[in-house]
C-alpha cells in the first residue's frame, strides 16, 4: 500500500510499468490462487492504510469493487496505491491474476474513484 501525490491520466496509466517488485514477488511466491492469501493480503493493505492515516474504508470499498470482477478470474491483490486520477482522489488496485489454474503471472489494475466508488479506468495485460 502506497500513498502518492501523483496525478495520473489514461495515458500515464498506460505508460506505467506496474510489473514492479510487488507483482514479481507475488508471482514468485504464489503459484496458485487460494482465497486465504487474497483475504490476508487485503487485510494487510487495510491495516497499513489505517496506520498511515489513509481512509481504510474507502480502500475496503475499492477492493470490494475490484474483487467484484473476480468471479471468473483467480486474482490476488499485490498493491494498492492512493493517488489522483484526472485530478480526483482514487485507489489504484493492482492484481496478479490467472484463469483456470494458470500461474498468477498476469497483471491487471482498477482505478476506483474515492467520491463515487465507481471504476473509472481498468487495464489488463491480456
Amino acid at each position: 500500500m502506497r500513498l502518492e501525490a501523483t496525478n495520473y491520466d489514461n495515458q500515464s496509466m498506460r505508460n506505467i510499468n506496474w510489473n514492479g517488485p510487488e507483482h514479481a514477488a507475488f508471482e514468485r511466491h504464489y503459484k496458485n490462487y487460494e482465497p486465504g492469501p487474497r483475504d490476508n493480503v487485503a487485510g494487510l493493505m487495510l491495516f497499513k492504510a489505517y496506520m498511515e492515516g489513509a481512509d481504510a474504508e474507502k480502500l475496503r470499498s475499492a477492493l470490494s469493487k475490484a474483487f467484484s470482477d473476480s468471479w471468473r478470474l483467480e486474482m490476488l491483490p499485490c498493491l494498492a496505491v492512493h493517488a489522483n486520477f484526472n485530478g480526483r482522489p482514487a485507489w489504484i488496485i493492482v492484481f496478479n491474476w490467472g484463469i483456470g489454474g494458470e500461474s498468477l503471472s498476469h497483471i491487471r489494475y482498477y482505478i476506483i474513484d474515492d467520491a463515487t466508488g465507481e471504476t473509472v479506468y481498468y487495464m489488463t495485460c491480456k
